[in-house]
Parts: C-alpha cells; sequence; structure tokens
C-alpha cells in the first residue's frame, strides 16, 4: 500500500501493471525450462554417442556377485 500512495497510481493501472509483470514472469520461467530441457537433450546425445554398447552372454552355471563389498581405504 505504501508503494501505492508514493507512486500515486490509479489502483487499477498499478493492478494491471502488476499482472503484466507476473506474465512476463511466467514467460520467463517458461523459456527458462525449455532452454533446460533442450540442454539437458543435448548433453544426453553427447554422452550416448561415446558410449560403447556391449552384450553379455550368460550360461545358467556362470556365477554373479550379490553383494557389494566396501573397500577400506587403506587397504
Amino acid at each position: 500500500m505504501r508503494i501505492l500512495a508514493e507512486s500515486k497510481f490509479e489502483e487499477a493501472k498499478w493492478a494491471k501493471q502488476r499482472y503484466e509483470q507476473l506474465n512476463l514472469i511466467d514467460k520467463k520461467r517458461l523459456t527458462a525450462l525449455c532452454h533446460g530441457q533442450c540442454y539437458q537433450q543435448r548433453m544426453a546425445r553427447g554422452f550416448n554417442a561415446r558410449v560403447r554398447h556391449r552384450e553379455f552372454e550368460f550360461c545358467p552355471s556362470d556365477l554373479v556377485l550379490q553383494k557389494v563389498l566396501h573397500i577400506a581405504p587403506d587397504s
């Protein structure tokens, strides 16, 4: 209210300006979100291009490690 009194705007004009500012913030937020998603997609494509695909063949008699053992730092 103090800002409204100091700026001497009409209440309707002030409300319209605030509404336009909020719409502008939403547009900027959507633009930033779009840029972030595009950046993530570019990074994923770059990473996936360097990944070598491997196929593993397992036999029923193969042993599989079921538990990850913690390694001590001074071992």
